[in-house]
């Protein structure tokens, strides 16, 4: 896959010491979903049949859409929080406007192998209304670029290069490129790519600081628990 430089995230690592919601690997796999207000459950229709007899999809919301990524093409599930037009029933939750829908039929899949339960994904964003979905394995990490916000900068420099017929980078996943906590690139083949080897472990955003900061922490190396982390930062 081609990378657009100007689009190609860059991560920093900062050692700290110290969701991804997946269904089983079975036709009667479900989705669900809480509604706190009125303490309900809703039903949502099932992941496709393509994700059941593959390792554990990661799953992320963003913008009243829910994402699965895996090593099959990547699908989507629009939401709806007001009135249903989906489903003939009505339900507190919210009410999917259409089935399950895949971005594109074959090129637009997550890149990277991983053992089943190590993976991530989550929306950030790197600023100027750029959004993303940052996928983490335990040796690489790639992202998604989404739908720009509306009325920000990078949305105006996406009409653009529409207008021009010249290609933008929506829908494509791309690896991200590593820097080390001082700066320097860590190139293909050095260690510290990725997440260092790290299986198992749990992340989720650092809202405190800024859209494009990560914290991962515990989990195996080697097949020995860790107990330390690290906080990723993503920018343009």
């Amino acid at each position: 896959m081609q990378q657009h430089t100007e689009r190609t995230p860059r991560c920093s690592f900062r050692s700290r010491q110290s969701g991804r919601l997946t269904p089983r690997d079975s036709a009667s796999s479900e989705f669900w979903t809480f509604d706190i207000a009125s303490r309900t459950w809703s039903q949502l229709p099932s992941p496709p049949a393509t994700y059941l007899p593959i390792t554990s999809p990661s799953i992320a919301f963003h913008d009243n859409r829910l994402y699965l990524a895996s090593r099959s093409p990547t699908h989507y599930l629009d939401l709806s929080f007001t009135s249903p037009s989906y489903t003939e029933s009505k339900t507190t939750g919210p009410t999917p406007l259409s089935p399950w829908s895949y971005l594109s039929p074959d090129t637009h899949k997550v890149p990277f192998a991983y053992p089943e339960g190590s993976s991530a994904l989550l929306p950030i964003t790197t600023g100027q209304g750029r959004n993303y979905l940052l996928h983490i394995t335990p040796h690489a990490l790639s992202t998604m670029q989404l739908t720009s916000s509306s009325t920000t900068a990078a949305s105006l420099k996406d009409r653009a290069r529409d207008a021009i017929s010249k290609k933008n980078a929506t829908n494509e996943w791309a690896e991200v490129r590593y820097f080390n906590a001082e700066g320097v690139m860590i190139q293909e083949g050095q260690n510290d790519r990725g997440i260092g080897g790290r299986e198992k472990f749990s992340a989720t955003k650092v809202k405190e600081i800024d859209g494009g900061c990560v914290f991962v922490w515990g989990g195996k190396v080697d097949g020995k628990v860790r107990g330390d982390g690290l906080m990723i930062e993503v920018e343009k």
